[in-house]
């Protein structure tokens, strides 16, 4: 866990550490992102990934098989149900 807050004061390095880390061949994974507000600097600063309650809310194992069924299946098949959720 490199990043863990991306805020003003990291707003500046932020990037140029996450250039140095792709230069390493790492992903970067934005960490506790809640907000919208916390979405796009991760996504300015070049994250490659993210996690957190803005995506999804900690769910039970049973109901993670649902959730990849409906992100992989065909888009016809409409949205991504919210945790927990029931079809």
């Amino acid at each position: 866990r490199v990043i863990r807050h991306l805020d003003a004061r990291a707003s500046d390095a932020t990037p140029a550490l996450v250039a140095t880390l792709h230069a390493l061949g790492v992903q970067v994974t934005a960490e506790g992102i809640e907000t919208e507000g916390h979405l796009r600097p991760a996504v300015n600063a070049g994250c490659d990934r993210g996690q957190g309650f803005y995506f999804a809310r900690p769910t039970h194992a049973e109901s993670i098989d649902r959730l990849l069924v409906a992100a992989v299946a065909p888009a016809a098949s409409g949205p991504i149900p919210a945790a927990g959720a029931r079809p």
